[in-house]
């Protein structure tokens, strides 16, 4: 679960989220054969947001993560 966590926080850091305007969390899930429920758990144990509200934040410039 670990190198797919990575793999989707790669990902959701390296993504133009106003380019793919349409794309949520659970679509970046089922791209990598991730559990969403477990990714968001993760998620919000690391971040305190979840995947779609990480995604919202990059979308408004909000979330600045290096």
């Amino acid at each position: 679960m670990k190198k797919k966590f990575d793999t989707v926080c790669a990902f959701l850091y390296d993504t133009d989220w106003n380019a793919h305007f349409t794309m949520n969390f659970s679509d970046v899930c089922r791209r990598f054969g991730a559990d969403r429920i477990q990714m968001d758990n993760r998620l919000y144990d690391v971040f305190g947001m979840s995947g779609d509200e990480i995604i919202g934040q990059y979308r408004k410039k909000l979330l600045l993560i290096y």
